[in-house]
């Protein structure tokens, strides 16, 4: 019953967040800009981050097709900088069928989305996976985050709250090619407090798995699927 409740957490805040993308190595590019220039934009939703600006014409246009199912794994794999693991190409085979094979919006389904929300939970646990092997340094995304093993004292906790924001930003700015709007940080925040791992101290693996909700709730959103 709370792998479903947390289920429906995510794809409602799926269902909040907004519609905007651009070219993938871009994106992550543009993070890892950020990250050489020490993290994300304080608290803001413009597109500027360490003296990189986003061209604002790729803000706020209108896209017309959705993410093929031959796209699918080599778009996330693109946005995260990871490879599929075998578990993540074993998910994606449960969904192929579901997923679009024209890229048309006629083919949107709930069973397609539940395919991408799948796929792209799983490809948020080899980003996780991926990053929780380097040093803080070396990280695009997890920066200034204890993950599960690297830091259990209750200092990390303190660290994972001060940075969980940052974190989603860097995700978004990633793979949706801007900051998200305060409302979509609540949306998050709502996603999060109703899977009981917001607003209070938080184990490991529950941080763990905060992470990879918000994680998820970026790459699943129409934001990252809908061009």
């Amino acid at each position: 019953m709370k792998e479903m409740s947390t289920l429906k957490n995510l794809l409602i805040l799926l269902a909040a967040l907004a519609v905007v993308t651009v070219g993938c190595n871009e994106k992550r590019r543009a993070v890892e800009l950020a990250a050489q220039g020490g993290g994300a934009n304080g608290d803001t939703g413009d597109a500027e981050i360490a003296g990189l600006a986003i061209d604002p014409g790729l803000q706020g246009e209108s896209y017309v097709a959705i993410t093929r199912y031959d796209q699918l794994l080599p778009s996330l794999g693109a946005l995260t900088g990871t490879t599929a693991s075998a578990e993540t190409q074993r998910v994606y085979g449960l969904g192929e069928s579901s997923l679009s094979k024209t890229g048309s919006v006629e083919d949107v389904t709930s069973g397609l989305w539940m395919a991408i929300t799948a796929v792209s939970g799983s490809v948020c646990t080899d980003l996780y996976d991926k990053e929780r092997a380097l040093a803080d340094a070396q990280r695009i995304y997890y920066r200034g985050i204890a993950l599960m093993g690297s830091d259990t004292s209750v200092a990390a906790e303190s660290r994972f709250m001060a940075q969980k924001e940052n974190v989603i930003k860097r995700l978004a700015l990633g793979v949706w090619g801007r900051y998200p709007s305060s409302s979509e940080l609540s949306d998050f925040d709502t996603a999060l407090t109703e899977s009981g791992l917001f607003g209070r101290d938080l184990t490991e693996a529950e941080r763990k798995n905060a992470l990879l909700i918000s994680c998820s709730g970026v790459l699943g959103s129409l934001a990252a699927h809908v061009k």
